[in-house]
């Protein structure tokens, strides 16, 4: 038996900006604390959509490796209380930032995005950075 309190660790955050043909255009990695996996996936796909904004990135699509998350990103019904704020702060960004999608993507199809929430476990200031 698994106990709950047993599933929170620390966690960090990475993510990718690429253009369609795959160059990666911006970056970011950055620690986040002790949180639940779900709490995590909601706040990465909330500080992509933050990173896209500061850098003025629109039409923007979105992709996780969280099923929940992007379920509660999209379906607007039995989003946990908890998260609403964040849950909220998503949906005016996509409108800000012109979203076009919020989809599952399962992690070994983007190992670079694994790679930097990996270095951010061990980061003491965020990477955020637009090389385009």
């Amino acid at each position: 038996m698994v106990l709950q309190e047993d599933l929170q660790a620390l966690v960090a955050l990475g993510g990718v900006e690429e253009k369609q043909d795959g160059e990666i255009i911006g970056m970011f990695s950055m620690a986040t604390g002790v949180l639940w996996a779900y709490q995590a996936e909601v706040k990465a796909i909330h500080k992509a959509l933050s990173f896209c904004k500061e850098f003025s990135f629109s039409q923007v699509y979105i992709e996780s490796d969280s099923s929940l998350a992007v379920g509660w990103v999209i379906r607007k019904e039995n989003r946990p209380w908890a998260l609403l704020n964040e849950l909220n702060a998503i949906d005016w960004l996509m409108r800000d930032v012109g979203c076009l999608g919020v989809s599952h993507i399962y992690r070994e199809a983007n190992p670079m995005v694994d790679y930097l929430a990996k270095l951010g476990c061990d980061r003491t200031m965020p990477l955020w950075e637009n090389l385009a």
